[in-house]
């Protein structure tokens, strides 16, 4: 009875509601988000798009360019990685880099078994092969520790614990519907709640109304400062009496934690 009580509801609200919590959000009301936000930020937009890495996953062979920013300030990625079906194969998301040595963070559902990540290596934008030391995805932590053989132009550094109605911002990939050409550019929104996993004290869960959509798992969510608090970790739809609700999550980790996790690594032969 139950059940049948939740689909008429959430029929109900698909009809009362139009759908409209379920839309995707346009690059326009993205990058509006963080235009709302500046005036609270004490962020370098350039750097903050700069220490953004795209991560691609997949098992063709990939031809990658960046082209220079356009008259809106936007780098333009382009990316090739298609089959004779002319099908886009492999996955998208983002990671940042935490250690000079080219260790990096992303969400645990980004990586597969072949992964490549395009940042800023050498003074330039280049595509590296990475390797995945650590992926967890599941029990609420959805976190990944990836290697490359490259050394990073920008690192960044872990800030303090978010509060309820702090301002942030975050860094998303604006792609087209077919993923092949994008750009990184920035969103904003406020701390609307924090949440602990229980059994895992070293890890927590960050929800905003930052703008998230499908590509932007693994970016970096920054304070109002520019330091790192979070990496986006998913975007979920709940069914409530007053209609859906969305949850945009982002993954926090005790720095202590990371480095254990890459010490061990440099051990290996």
């Amino acid at each position: 009875m139950n059940g049948i009580f939740q689909i008429i509801l959430a029929a109900l609200c698909l009809t009362l509601c139009g759908c409209e919590s379920l839309i995707k959000p346009t690059d326009v009301e993205r990058r509006a988000s963080f235009e709302h936000a500046k005036a609270q930020l004490s962020i370098d937009p350039e750097l903050a798009k700069k220490s953004t890495c795209v991560v691609i996953t997949g098992d063709a062979k990939l031809a990658v360019t960046l082209s220079t920013s356009d008259a809106a300030g936007h780098s333009h990625l382009s990316i090739t990685n298609r089959d004779s079906h002319d099908r886009l194969l492999g996955s998208f998301g983002l990671a940042v880099c935490v250690e000079p040595d080219g260790y990096l963070l992303t969400a645990g559902h980004v990586p597969e078994e072949k992964v490549y990540v395009l940042g800023w290596f050498g003074g330039k934008p280049a595509l590296q092969t990475a390797r995945v030391v650590y992926k967890l995805n599941e029990h609420a932590i959805d976190l990944a520790v990836l290697k490359v053989d490259a050394r990073p132009d920008y690192i960044l550094t872990a800030g303090n614990a978010p509060t309820v109605g702090d301002c942030v911002c975050a860094v998303g990939f604006f792609h087209q519907d077919n993923f092949i050409t994008g750009s990184l550019d920035l969103m904003g929104g406020q701390i609307i709640g924090t949440n602990g996993i229980p059994g895992h004290d070293e890890f927590g869960l960050i929800n905003t109304d930052v703008p998230l959509w499908r590509g932007d798992s693994g970016g970096p969510l920054f304070s109002s400062s520019g330091k790192l608090l979070g990496i986006a970790s998913k975007l979920e739809w709940s069914l409530h009496l007053n209609g859906w609700k969305k949850s945009r999550e982002f993954m926090s980790v005790d720095n202590h934690w990371i480095q254990n996790i890459i010490v061990q690594d440099r051990k290996r032969p």
